[in-house]
């Protein structure tokens, strides 16, 4: 919780492998677990990205390179963006929490059958 309260997210920085970087116009084709086939786009389309969860500002000149060393670029960095609505954000994590704890019984509810199976627990090695 304190994380949503506290964190920047403009401030985190993922690096690693990630969807390659490529033409927007190349679809394949891929197998829903019930066997179905689906396309998608191949390359990740920078141009067309809607979501606004990640942008390139953290990157010098904010520019990927498409292809290097004749491969499709697969490793690099995304940079998280603001929150639109942080308040909302806020709002709506921490009535999860509070649902979660209600659904259990509240905390002190959980603590005391964590201990009822720890004795439980105790008497069958006796």
């Amino acid at each position: 919780m304190l994380l949503a309260v506290f964190s920047s997210p403009e401030n985190i920085i993922s690096e690693g492998i990630h969807q390659a970087v490529g033409s927007c116009g190349e679809m394949e084709q891929i197998f829903s677990p019930f066997g179905l086939p689906l396309y998608r786009r191949k390359y990740f389309c920078i141009e067309e990205q809607q979501q606004k969860l990640f942008d390139l500002h953290c990157i010098p000149g904010g520019q990927l390179p498409e292809i290097v060393s004749g491969e499709p670029l697969e490793y690099y960095a995304i940079c998280g963006t603001n929150f639109e609505n942080r308040a909302g954000y806020i709002t709506f994590i921490w009535f999860i929490l509070l649902g979660l704890i209600t659904c259990k019984g509240g905390v002190y509810d959980l603590l005391s059958m964590e201990l009822k199976r720890f004795r439980l627990l105790m008497e069958c090695f006796k």
